[in-house]
């Protein structure tokens, strides 16, 4: 139904301020597919980065837990790494709002290391769903 290079492309546009490219993926926030190549858009396995990768993590938080259960273990190898594309804190809040035990560890760390700013406020957010 979509693909891929399509998916990047829109997410691209978002990040310039593209309503309608905006107003895509605010409209499917139940789409599963979509939220499956948002995943791996997110995970970047193949290195692209950019503004792409980051922008997959502004909606994926934004979807209902039971789709997001799914994808766990690869949330939690994108808290694993120093270094991704993806927004960290983004997938954080993807991971607290499924209440991942591993995930809330991996969020503490994240916490731990981070100074104040918009990282560390975002981690907090997270942190704090987990009740």
């Amino acid at each position: 139904m979509y693909q891929e290079s399509d998916i990047r492309e829109l997410l691209i546009e978002t990040c310039y301020s593209n309503e309608q490219a905006a107003t895509f993926f605010e409209q499917r926030l139940e789409d599963e597919a979509l939220l499956a190549i948002l995943v791996t858009i997110a995970l970047d396995e193949d290195d692209f980065g950019g503004d792409a990768p980051m922008a997959s993590g502004d909606y994926i938080p934004r979807y209902p837990t039971e789709c997001l259960k799914n994808y766990e273990p690869q949330f939690l190898a994108i808290l694993e790494s120093e270094w991704a594309s993806v927004r960290h804190e983004d997938i954080a809040l993807a991971l607290a709002k499924i209440n991942s035990s591993k995930g809330k560890d991996l969020t503490k760390k994240w916490l731990s290391e981070l100074g104040e700013g918009p990282r560390y406020e975002k981690f907090k957010q997270a942190y704090e769903q987990y009740a």
